[in-house]
């Protein structure tokens, strides 16, 4: 485990190759547990190529990456326990419904969180028997948030998270729900 003091995700020095082109170029990315960290940058920036590397997903060309003190990449038991993820993409059965897809995901984990707890914080409640197929893009966004705190992270991934997303306030709701869940656990 990390120092309480020290970072939860330190990541120093990582380059992330594709062939000859260099996607991320020596950098560095720390977040405390409780902070919340935005990559802000152009398209094709390097900034899903880093998340990939710090979620244990990919394998950087170089530096190091902890999560938790451990690292993701040799050890994605662990990574999975501790860490939830909402990827850029998701692909969804076309005829599961939202139901369906929150429980197969909540049974991948030894103590899920209440998947109706979190339709609801996420409005969604109206949709668990509707078919992923026909949700709004809006929606479909807000259900990868469910998806991705199921397992009661205590670090979260968001890849493109305002994708689809309502940007009246109220729409915002979501996004400040998934932020709160990048906190210190109980202890």
């Amino acid at each position: 485990m990390t120092d309480e003091a020290g970072p939860f995700v330190d990541a120093r020095d990582v380059t992330v190759r594709y062939g000859d082109l260099t996607a991320v170029d020596g950098v560095d990315l720390t977040a405390a547990k409780g902070q919340v960290v935005g990559l802000v940058g152009p398209n094709g920036s390097g900034k899903t190529s880093l998340l990939e590397c710090v979620e244990g997903l990919r394998r950087p060309a170089g530096g190091t990456i902890r999560v938790g003190g451990f690292d993701p990449a040799a050890d994605r038991t662990r990574m999975t326990r501790i860490a939830g993820v909402q990827l850029q993409q998701l692909v969804y059965p076309p005829r599961a419904t939202v139901e369906e897809l929150c429980r197969l995901f909540a049974s991948f984990y030894p103590d899920p969180a209440d998947h109706r707890e979190l339709l609801d914080r996420f409005g969604l409640t109206g949709q668990r028997r509707s078919q992923v197929v026909k949700l709004s893009g809006g929606q479909q966004q807000r259900l990868s948030l469910v998806l991705a705190l199921l397992n009661n992270p205590q670090v979260v991934f968001l890849d493109e998270l305002t994708n689809g997303l309502d940007p009246r306030p109220g729409g915002w709701s979501g996004t400040t729900c998934a932020a709160a869940t990048t906190r210190a656990s109980p202890s």
